[in-house]
């Protein structure tokens, strides 16, 4: 499936909860976040959002969060179908350029080891891991923990 010219994103809304942790859900199965979760982190001064669309359908989401000169990424997600299509990498740029302009001068986000694509897609922008965080994230067996790599771009200096 192409998603190219059809595409659209929009800003993320208070009023969008319940679509994005539907759309968490669809993506994290593991570990996937509840509405409450975004309205109350949307709640929180600096912190900003994209959902991106193919005609009425989310397609994918990325959640950001501003303090100081910082930005941290608290979830990008894709629906499996509409992956390597360019749209993870549309949202990270428009998420990076809001917190540019946001006045961030370095974003940094927490990935899994194991999700090789993701990390190809952050390196690609020009992350780099800084930090591995043990035992991190959850899977659906509780006794099984995946390490995290934290990673960072630096936008300037």
């Amino acid at each position: 499936m192409h998603f190219g010219r059809n595409m659209s994103i929009r800003n993320l809304h208070l009023t969008d909860s319940v679509l994005t942790a539907a759309l968490h859900a669809s993506c994290f199965v593991d570990d996937p976040w509840p509405a409450s979760a975004f309205s109350d982190l949307l709640a929180i001064p600096g912190t900003f959002g994209f959902l991106a669309f193919e005609a009425d359908a989310p397609l994918g989401l990325l959640l950001c969060r501003v303090a100081a000169d910082e930005c941290e990424i608290l979830t990008l997600a894709v629906l499996e179908t509409a992956q390597r299509q360019g749209i993870g990498r549309s949202l990270l740029t428009q998420g990076i350029t809001r917190a540019g302009n946001s006045g961030a001068r370095r974003v940094f986000l927490e990935v899994a080891v194991d999700n090789t694509a993701a990390i190809g897609l952050y390196r690609h922008a020009g992350f780099a891991q800084t930090a591995v965080r043990p035992g991190y994230y959850r899977r659906n067996n509780p006794s099984q923990r995946v390490d995290a790599a934290v990673m960072s771009l630096v936008l300037s200096d």
